[in-house]
């Protein structure tokens, strides 16, 4: 099973129509109680074999720490059509005319990594992060804005969006024209991408 696979499972067990990703906080979900650990007990018995306790789940803090109790779930190592998605946000940027500026601005952001450092793997939080968190004025505010308007606080929408930066990074990367990636090196809490030559 992929980090995309245990992902879309983890939904369906917790009942939730919020985006996970290995690094969500399960305190941070509202469906986040007893019978959730209950039914994720029974998804770890059922799909991996794995017998749960009560007391593990008072030691898990996020959702790629129940992936790492199950001991099964597959890094995802090459970039492919099978692991993209389009969350809301980037479906109403593209409709709006929003997305190719998107695109070109994730893009330039990878080339100027790459030029200044070679010889680096890097993820979203490289690009977008620390230093470059003000999205203001660039294409990618966007998706904030999206999450505002649908009534998250700014904490909320915030990571939201950077979620949603992320998947539109990994399209942006299976779709480059000038190098080949992949993401051989990720972990439970980021998609860490290197570069594997040029097209």
């Amino acid at each position: 099973m992929t980090n995309e696979e245990f992902l879309t499972e983890m939904q369906d067990v917790l009942q939730t129509e919020e985006e996970l990703s290995m690094d969500t906080v399960l305190d941070d979900l509202e469906e986040w109680d007893s019978l959730s650990v209950m039914a994720t007990m029974a998804f770890l018995e059922k799909s991996f074999g794995i017998k749960t306790t009560m007391k593990d789940y008072k030691e898990m803090k996020t959702i790629g720490d129940i992936a790492k109790k199950s001991g099964n779930v597959k890094k995802t190592t090459m970039l492919n059509d099978d692991t993209l998605r389009a969350p809301q946000s980037i479906q109403e940027m593209e409709n709006r005319g929003f997305k190719g500026a998107a695109v070109l601005f994730l893009k330039g952001a990878v080339y100027q990594f790459i030029a200044d450092n070679p010889d680096s793997d890097f993820c979203v939080r490289d690009l977008l992060g620390g230093q470059n968190r003000n999205w203001e004025s660039t294409p990618l505010q966007y998706l904030y804005d999206f999450h505002i308007r649908n009534q998250k606080t700014e904490k909320e929408a915030y990571e939201q969006a950077a979620k949603d930066a992320g998947w539109l990074l990994k399209e942006v990367l299976h779709n480059d024209k000038r190098y080949h990636f992949d993401n051989s090196q990720e972990t439970y809490f980021a998609r860490v991408y290197s570069v594997k030559g040029a097209v």
